[in-house]
């Protein structure tokens, strides 16, 4: 048993599919005192808070004009907000794709989630309601920001999962369109009996071990060998996840496959067929629980970690192709291999 929980919890280390660790101070008091709230500045940089008062590094990529330089809040075509996947945080992740997409009109907020990143919680597993929580405080906030202005929903492998849950449960009312990236959907009846019977045995009887699967299996989350290679330096990234933190991604899967039906607005779902993290049958069974008007595009020589993979350009430039064509009067800019 031991050996297939590892081959499991391996894959989960790197799928960006969970989250774990120490617990770290408790989260602000919200009926304090001069409790903050919105988008602030502060020594950490940019900062959101939580409905409970936890603040949450933000990072802001305003759009650019054609001349390069930095237009105004108000001046973008249309708003991305990203949200990232197991121990990545938002710079990891979103850093290289924000640099085209605001070259193409749009201003980009990507938050390190609770739990991740350049956050005081980082390392404590906050839980499916917490990470759904977070995204529509976010999601409203920067609606606040921006009134007038369409907002993509971007989310990639857990960051997809949390995303794909807060659409179909009704949190994300200001959203127009939304890309989910090789999302966390492996839930409902795409996870095996004895795969979640196993998962549930293990967060029992040994909740925070860490596994790492190291000597079990190894997992190609990408071609892109230089990523892996700063991945592993990056002081921010989190590895490691315990069978509590996996049965906790297990019911946000749940969640994420449960809710697909309701949701209501233009979805794109983009995977790799090279996925070792998200299986073909996942990503197919939450493409039959969506609405049929959902886009689909598969990239033959994608990985799990599509936006930088080694032909991760591509998929950026689809992203941002695809949200000017549902949120804007702008025209496409690309278009990928569809199956």
């Amino acid at each position: 048993m031991m050996r297939f929980l590892g081959v499991i919890l391996a894959v989960l280390t790197v799928a960006g599919c969970s989250a774990g660790g120490p617990l770290y101070p408790p989260p602000l008091d919200p009926t304090a005192a001069g409790a903050p709230r919105g988008i602030d500045q502060d020594w950490m940089g940019r900062l959101i808070y939580a409905s409970d008062g936890e603040p949450l590094r933000m990072h802001i990529w305003p759009s650019r004009k054609p001349d390069g330089s930095v237009g105004k809040v108000g001046s973008e075509d249309f708003v991305i907000v990203a949200v990232h996947g197991y121990g990545d945080h938002a710079t990891s992740t979103y850093a290289e794709a924000a640099d085209g997409w605001t070259d193409a009109g749009a201003t980009v907020y990507a938050y390190d989630q609770r739990g991740f990143g350049r956050n005081r919680s980082r390392g404590s597993w906050p839980g499916p309601d917490a990470l759904v929580d977070d995204l529509a405080t976010v999601i409203q906030g920067v609606a606040e920001r921006h009134p007038d202005k369409p907002i993509v929903l971007v989310g990639h492998s857990m960051g997809g999962g949390v995303s794909l849950t807060a659409l179909g449960e009704g949190r994300v009312p200001d959203v127009d369109a939304a890309v989910l990236l090789a999302p966390a959907v492996r839930g409902g009846d795409a996870l095996p009996t004895h795969l979640r019977l196993l998962t549930w045995l293990a967060a029992t009887l040994m909740p925070d071990k860490r596994l790492t699967g190291s000597g079990f299996v190894e997992v190609k989350p990408t071609d892109n060998y230089d990523l892996l290679k700063k991945l592993a330096a990056d002081p921010w990234y989190l590895k490691y996840p315990s069978p509590r933190e996996y049965m906790g991604v297990v019911r946000l899967m749940d969640r994420a496959v449960a809710s697909a039906p309701n949701v209501n607005i233009p979805v794109a779902v983009l995977w790799g067929a090279n996925d070792v993290i998200i299986p073909p049958e996942a990503i197919q069974n939450a493409l039959k629980r969506l609405p049929d008007t959902v886009d689909y595009v598969e990239y033959s020589e994608g990985w799990h970690m599509l936006l930088r993979d080694n032909q991760g350009k591509r998929v950026r430039s689809d992203v941002v192709s695809w949200a000017r064509k549902h949120v804007s009067d702008q025209p496409a800019v690309a278009s990928a291999e569809k199956k």
